[in-house]
C-alpha cells in the first residue's frame, strides 16, 4: 500500500468515526433519557422495571461500542477507498452502511442468543437481526452513511486536487 492509499484510508477512518459517534449519540441520548423518566416517573415496579431497561440499554451501548469504532474505522477505510476510485457514492455509501449494521446487529444477535439460551427466542433474534440489517442498512445509506460518504468524498478530492497540483 502506498503513501496516497494510506492517507485516503486515514481520511475515512476519521470522518466516518467523527460523524458515526456523533449520530450514535444523538440516537443513544433520547433513547436513554426516556428510558431514565420512565424509572424516575413510575411507582416502584414501574421504577425497577424502568431501572432495568436504562441499565439493559447502557450495557447495550457497552457491549457495542467497541465493535461500532472498529465497523465504523474498517469500513471508513474501504468507503474511501471506494470514493477515491471514483465509485458511484450512493454504492459506496451502501457497502459502508451495510457493513456497518451487518457487524452490529450480528453481535447482537448473537449477544441475544448468549444470555436467552431458548430455542424460539433463537430464531427470533436471527429474524430480528437479518429485518435490522435490511431495513437500517438501507435508510442509513442514504441518510448518515450519504452523509459520512459526502464528507469522505470531499476530503478524498481535496487530497487528489493537492496532488495533482504537486505535479
Amino acid at each position: 500500500m502506498n503513501s496516497v492509499e494510506k492517507k485516503i484510508e486515514a481520511i475515512g477512518k476519521k470522518v466516518s468515526v467523527t460523524y458515526g459517534l456523533i449520530a450514535f449519540v444523538i440516537l443513544m441520548l433520547p433513547c436513554t433519557f426516556v428510558l431514565l423518566l420512565g424509572s424516575l416517573a413510575g411507582g416502584l415496579v414501574s421504577s425497577v422495571f424502568g431501572l432495568s431497561l436504562l441499565l439493559s440499554a447502557i450495557v447495550f451501548v457497552l457491549i457495542i461500542a467497541g465493535p461500532f469504532i472498529f465497523s465504523l474505522r474498517f469500513f471508513g477505510k474501504k468507503l474511501a477507498l471506494d470514493l477515491y476510485k471514483e465509485k458511484s457514492v450512493i454504492y459506496a455509501s451502501a457497502k459502508f452502511s451495510f457493513g456497518v449494521n451487518i457487524v452490529i446487529w450480528s453481535l447482537m444477535m448473537l449477544v441475544v442468543m448468549f444470555i436467552y439460551d431458548e430455542e424460539g427466542l433463537f430464531i427470533a433474534s436471527i429474524y430480528s437481526a437479518v429485518l435490522l440489517i435490511l431495513l437500517l442498512g438501507t435508510v442509513t445509506t442514504f441518510t448518515i452513511g450519504l452523509f459520512i460518504s459526502l464528507k469522505v468524498k470531499k476530503e478524498v478530492v481535496l487530497l487528489r486536487d493537492n496532488i495533482i497540483k504537486e505535479l
